[in-house]
């Protein structure tokens, strides 16, 4: 017979486990090169307590990726406001 009083499990850590080490010991990351303060926000980028790897904190997989894109589409913004302030 199950009883409702049962205490509920407490997650310290809501971040998915590393994909370097399998370790639940994620933390956020507050700046980066290439994302400033937005970047590590938007992508839930964290780093691992254990290994020091950074990934994705929902998915538990590398934002490499996500990264490159991220970086080429605010440079063609960033080109694109440049040429029409120039022209201006």
């Amino acid at each position: 017979m199950e009883t409702l009083d049962q205490p509920v499990q407490n997650n310290d850590n809501p971040y998915a486990a590393c994909y370097n080490c399998g370790e639940k010991q994620g933390a956020p990351v507050g700046m980066t090169w290439w994302g400033g303060i937005l970047g590590p926000k938007m992508m839930k980028h964290v780093k691992c307590g254990a290994c020091g790897t950074k990934y994705n904190g929902n998915t538990g997989r590398s934002n490499n990726g996500k990264i490159a894109v991220y970086v080429v589409v605010t440079t063609v913004i960033a080109v694109g406001v440049a040429i029409a302030i120039a022209q201006m």
